[in-house]
């Protein structure tokens, strides 16, 4: 058990305290579910690296910006970061991790734009739930066990009903034994259970619908005075981002990477396959789609990010590469290898929006021209 206090919160949301043991230089500590100022007790859980992970055992000292969370299971679950801090310290803390993370990368004359969520609360569209034996919930990383969640503030009300049966009868046990998942999402007409299949089997879909289109609005808006005849969509999926880019009859899509079948506009729109993170994917891309211009690279990776970015830039050097992020560090990654490149390249737009309200996540919209 160690004493702390709190100095201030890491990117992922979780306070950093400094502590000192006799002689030995001070040890940070990183804490989840407090804030600066702080002052309580922890038990440590982790040592690595000169550094120490702990869970929170007591305050003694509250910060004055702490706040009842609305969810019971806020201290003990692994998925949310935020409900003990108003909604609006919340982007502020999100707002200081993203520029902290991007503290390397040219941001001279671009000011952070927010777009804060409509609900905090009974957004999430799709939920992955995991079992062990007939427990169904999180994984509690601390304790390698299943959190149960019956009463989780995130799941869209659709969602939790049929969460809130899987809680109920238990039922499921009699097909699923062991150890496994099962992934809960909204489909048109109905709601849709995916029982130990990959990570959105169903087919991937933004957890928060109505930040989705926000984010679709933006970008389309964005590009509304612009001047533009080629796109390409890499990560492209059902064309969720660039299907509003498609403004007039002239414009040409391709999307790589795509979910050719769910695509609604395909009115000038061309589907390769391409493996995105295979050996000289850049150079097979051009000579499967013969392009001599690219006015808009359009981007969604997943957490990974992509570190090809560069190859594709050398190769087609578009006007505009339009990069969504849900991981700043490996936004952070591709960027700062891109710029190094080409010191030309200038990030003109930089965006936080709330997609995962109450959770650390959030996703990054940056627009990059070259000049």
């Amino acid at each position: 058990m160690i004493k702390f206090l709190i100095d201030h919160l890491d990117p992922l949301g979780q306070g950093v305290s400094k502590r000192v043991d006799g002689d030995v230089r001070p040890v940070p500590t990183f804490i989840p579910k407090t804030l600066p100022g702080e002052q309580g007790s922890a038990r440590i859980i982790k040592s690595a690296k000169g550094v120490e992970f702990a869970e929170l055992v007591e305050i003694f000292r509250k910060s004055s910006r702490r706040i009842e969370p609305e969810c019971p299971h806020f201290h003990q679950c692994p998925g949310c970061d935020y409900q003990h801090v108003s909604y609006a310290d919340e982007l502020a803390y999100k707002k200081s991790a993203l520029l902290f993370i991007l503290r390397f990368i040219d941001l001279s004359g671009c000011e952070v734009e927010l777009i804060p969520a409509f609900h905090r609360f009974f957004y999430r569209n799709r939920v992955q739930l995991h079992y062990r034996h007939k427990y169904i919930g999180l994984i509690n990383a601390n304790t390698d066990s299943i959190l149960e969640i019956p009463q989780c503030r995130l799941m869209s009300p659709q969602v939790k009903y049929e969460v809130d049966k899987l809680y109920a009868t238990k039922k499921w046990t009699e097909e699923h034994r062991g150890r496994g998942h099962v992934e809960i999402y909204e489909k048109e007409g109905g709601i849709s259970l995916q029982w130990n299949q990959s990570y959105a089997g169903g087919g991937f879909s933004q957890v928060n619908s109505e930040m989705n289109i926000q984010l679709k609005k933006w970008i389309k808006n964005r590009f509304l005075s612009e001047k533009y005849k080629t796109i390409v969509d890499i990560f492209s999926g059902n064309g969720n981002l660039s299907d509003d880019l498609m403004l007039s009859g002239d414009i040409r899509r391709i999307m790589v990477d795509s979910h050719e079948a769910s695509v609604e506009n395909t009115d000038n729109t061309i589907f390769i396959k391409q493996d995105l993170f295979s050996k000289n994917a850049a150079e097979a891309f051009y000579r499967k789609s013969k392009l001599q211009k690219v006015d808009i690279l359009l981007l969604d990776p997943p957490r990974g990010g992509f570190p090809s970015l560069s190859e594709w830039y050398k190769k087609f050097k578009p006007e505009y590469i339009v990069y969504v992020s849900c991981n700043p560090a490996t936004l952070s990654r591709d960027l700062n290898d891109l710029m190094k490149y080409n010191k030309k390249i200038k990030i003109t737009d930089l965006v936080l929006l709330d997609m995962f309200p109450s959770t650390r996540h959030f996703e990054t919209v940056v627009i990059l021209k070259h000049y």
